[in-house]
């Protein structure tokens, strides 16, 4: 092979620099850096371009010697090398030192790709002032990369301003950045107006016009407050309001409501008032509120920032919870609603007249009381609640437990029979809180379902389903009754084989309401059956059938749905509204005895049949390779 006279040369000097370098490193690092450079230089797995910057670049060699006892991953990036490269050339080493302690290796590969070709002068402001470097670290993901930018976030982010970091500050105020033009420089200079205080809302609105927003519509900054008074649980008579547009308490937001004034809406700065709501013809409610001694969580009081042309200055409360969440744990003492520009007491010091004409609504207990009136019930749905409350059992219950009143509002379409069975709204409310399945999903399923009570015997919670199917999983196959507790433990178990993400709720609200619909699993047979002519028998048992288990050799039993007894066939129905069949432990168990049922000659032939839904794939391979026939009908 020939080489000209310039790849010779170039050749020559690489190998001079390479052996001039490596005793050098040998002399003063000694043996263990020598081979790590040399065993980096020869590895075959190293990129090319990494091997042409150290055998061309004069420096490489120096770079990356400089670099061996970081990883292999920034050792190797030529980027890294070459940001290096310009830290070497410009004698500001110190600065490698100084990333490798404070940046992992993804970080020093991202902060060499962006400030490889900076100036001299641009990276020794990194080496004044290493906070930078940390700025810089936390900050990149928003765009915090130009040395303007990080100056001015350096200058806010270690403020705590009336006992709100700048960190809480761009949480709270995270829409709003997003929204602005240029969000980078935005958030610091909003948070340097915010900063001044009580009276400078002015100068916040300034920047927010200066950004692209609009003071009139957008929001204010930092959710609308100057700061954090105070973090307390409250206390034993404190006295909280809201005003809302929804018709039941909810939301995370009220105001201190002292027992000698309530604060007005302008100075809650709210967006949204009782005058939009007037021209639009919605509907406005005050809530007036107390929490109860359970509730011990503490509350955060702030001071509303002036916006949206109102004074603003309330004190208002933020929760760590939806008041709708916590329902249990509040008592509402007013409530107000707005009709035809007039305020209509709803609940209060006379809240017992709502119920005055109603026989047994009028005396339920306070707490009752509250509970019912929330709902905003019209005379029609009152009426039957008040003559189911003739049922003594049924209005000890709720006395007792007022969100038995949710359960009943579930059943309240049902008959007198499902509706005041006391046995039944416990059964609902439990699986609520079991569950936490939505209220008006279940209102849905129960106004589907052909048979009423069946669907209230169905609410057993996941939980309870696994239990039952564990305590059966291991005993011979069984064919359960449709739209029984263990049925419905089997049908959960088989589709969660194949949906293990399954959603419990969405699955259970479907099997419940396609109780007595069609008896998918009984009437699918006889439909079927009654296509047969010839010998033909149903649910035909075959016992003493013995099978190894884990537990040893086990006789069972096993059922099938149909038998030809002329043609020694036997066939299982399957109609699942799942739409697929998976290979449970139950299913595995029907099939391995059908095997053993061929295997013995006490049955030629035997058919699973899909009707509406098919079997997964490792079912259908299970059943073929044991001779069973597979045959899908629509």
């Amino acid at each position: 092979m020939a080489f000209g006279k310039n790849k010779i040369i170039k050749m020559k000097n690489y190998i001079f620099r390479t052996i001039l370098l490596l005793t050098l490193v040998n002399s003063t690092y000694g043996e263990s850096c020598f081979d790590k450079l040399r065993i980096h230089i020869a590895d075959a797995k190293v990129s090319p371009e990494f091997k042409n910057f150290i055998k061309n670049d004069p420096d490489g060699l120096y770079v990356l010697q400089k670099l061996t006892y970081s990883s292999e991953a920034i050792r190797t990036d030529v980027g890294v090398l070459k940001f290096y490269k310009n830290l070497v050339s410009n004698n500001i080493e110190g600065l490698g030192t100084t990333l490798i302690s404070k940046l992992n290796d993804a970080e020093i590969v991202e902060f060499a790709s962006t400030y490889k070709n900076f100036s001299k002068i641009d990276l020794e402001k990194f080496v004044a002032n290493e906070e930078f470097i940390d700025v810089w670290k936390k900050w990149k993901d928003r765009n915090v990369t130009s040395l303007e930018d990080i100056a001015l976030y350096q200058k806010v982010c270690s403020l705590n301003i009336r006992n709100i970091s700048f960190d809480d500050f761009y949480f709270k105020t995270r829409h709003q950045i997003k929204k602005a033009s240029n969000p980078t420089k935005f958030a610091p200079e909003v948070f340097e107006a915010w900063k001044k205080g009580v009276g400078h809302e002015a100068d916040i609105q300034s920047v927010f016009v200066k950004y692209g927003l609009e003071p009139k519509i957008d929001y204010p900054p930092c959710d609308g407050i100057w700061g954090i008074i105070k973090k307390d649980p409250p206390k034993a008579g404190d006295f909280f309001d809201r005003f809302q547009t929804n018709i039941n308490i909810d939301g995370s937001y009220g105001s201190v409501c002292p027992s000698d004034f309530s604060y007005t809406l302008p100075s809650r700065a709210l967006k949204e008032n009782y005058i939009n709501i007037i021209e639009n013809s919605g509907d406005y409610f005050y809530f007036k509120f107390k929490f109860k001694s359970t509730y011990t969580s503490s509350l955060e009081y702030r001071e509303a920032i002036p916006w949206f042309g109102k004074q603003g200055e309330s004190i208002q409360v933020k929760l760590p919870n939806k008041l709708d969440d916590i329902s249990k744990q509040i008592e509402i003492v007013e409530k107000w609603k707005l009709e035809k520009g007039k305020w209509v007491q709803v609940l209060g010091n006379a809240g017992s007249d709502l119920f005055s004409s109603f026989t047994h609504l009028k005396n339920l207990p306070t707490d009752a009381k509250t509970f019912l009136t929330a709902k905003n019930w019209d005379n029609v749905i009152l009426t039957k609640l008040d003559g189911d409350l003739a049922n003594t059992t049924l209005k000890s219950a709720i006395d007792a437990k007022p969100q038995l009143i949710d359960a009943w509002e579930i059943v309240s379409t049902g008959s007198e029979s499902v509706r005041r069975n006391t046995a039944n709204l416990e059964k609902l409310n439990d699986f609520i809180s079991a569950t936490g399945m939505e209220k008006p999903k279940l209102i849905s399923s129960f106004g589907n379902a052909k048979s009423p009570q069946k669907w209230v015997g169905m609410k057993i919670p996941e939980s309870n389903l696994d239990a039952l199917h564990d305590g059966f999983k291991n005993l011979p196959p069984s064919k359960f009754d449709a739209w029984t507790p263990d049925h419905k433990a089997q049908r959960w178990a088989n589709h969660k084989k194949g949906n293990p993400d399954a959603d419990f709720n969405t699955w259970s609200n479907k099997y419940d309401g396609n109780i007595d619909k069609a008896n998918f699993a009984n009437n699918g047979v006889n439909d079927y059956f009654s296509t047969l002519t010839g010998n033909v028998v149903k649910e035909k048992s075959y016992t003493n059938i013995s099978i190894n288990t884990p537990d040893g050799v086990q006789s069972f039993t096993r059922r099938l749905d149909i038998v030809d007894e002329d043609a020694f066939k036997g066939i299982e129905f399957k109609e699942y509204s799942s739409g697929k069949v998976y290979r449970s432990p139950d299913i595995k168990r029907e099939y391995v005895l059908d095997g053993k049922l061929l295997q013995d000659d006490l049955l030629d032939d035997i058919e699973w049949i899909f009707k509406g839904c098919e079997p997964s794939a490792p079912l259908r391979t299970d059943l073929e390779a044991l001779g069973i026939t597979v045959t899908l009908l629509p």
